[in-house]
């Protein structure tokens, strides 16, 4: 059983799951390492995304249930309240969760809406609202230089000039709205990804809330 549980824990560190949930599983009532291999094949189904398994057990173990609570931050299902999502934490650990569990019900999105009605009104406002600076200030710039030439152009009867950088104004300015928009979800993209990116690290450092083994030699 030994033998067999070290293989397991190579089968997670090769990222071949299912052979680990299998080496796990074989593993009997009567070993020792009996609990600890119950542990580490619901952690190999956190790991291929089988949240249902962990949420339908019925195993009494502290990093079962964490690992539960934690799957409902990767859209698995809507969020339970805060008290029920931190009732298997403690500690450092239940402050961090409870971070991750703000920024997953009340993450600072950027509205497209906003970002484009801010930029029909000025050109680059919509970018500079998603903290896109530099292309919400060159928008700007550039969208006023065509519109400014076009109107010296059109004021000094230069029609075909005017007209040209009138349609340049026309291009940027609805390149501007469009790119807000963009810059919009390109913004809530860096959220998500920042968020299931910080949420890898704490787990990764937690080793899943693993405790170490101490293997007799």
């Amino acid at each position: 059983d030994t033998i067999r549980f070290k293989i397991g824990l190579a089968y997670l560190k090769m990222g071949k799951y299912d052979s680990a949930s299998t080496s796990f599983s074989q593993i009997g009532v009567n070993s020792y390492f009996y609990n600890s291999a119950k542990i580490e094949f619901f952690k190999s189904q956190f790991f291929l995304g089988n949240f249902d398994i962990l949420d339908r057990s019925n195993e009494n173990y502290l990093p079962v249930k964490q690992l539960n609570s934690f799957a409902y931050l990767f859209d698995y299902k809507p969020l339970p309240s805060k008290n029920i999502f931190l009732s298997p934490f403690e500690g450092n650990n239940k402050v961090a969760v409870s971070d991750f569990y703000e920024r997953k019900s009340n993450p600072p999105y950027k509205n497209e809406l906003t970002a484009i009605l801010l930029s029909v009104i000025i050109p680059g406002a919509g970018k500079i609202y998603t903290k896109d600076y530099s292309d919400g200030i060159i928008a700007f710039l550039v969208t006023s230089l065509m519109g400014y030439i076009s109107y010296t152009d059109f004021k000094a009867a230069h029609n075909f000039r005017g007209w040209l950088f009138a349609g340049l104004t026309a291009f940027f300015y609805g390149g501007n709205i469009y790119g807000s928009a963009a810059s919009a979800q390109i913004y809530n993209a860096h959220i998500n990804f920042k968020l299931n990116s910080d949420m890898k690290l704490f787990l990764e450092d937690k080793d899943y809330f693993v405790p170490d083994y101490e293997f007799c030699k």
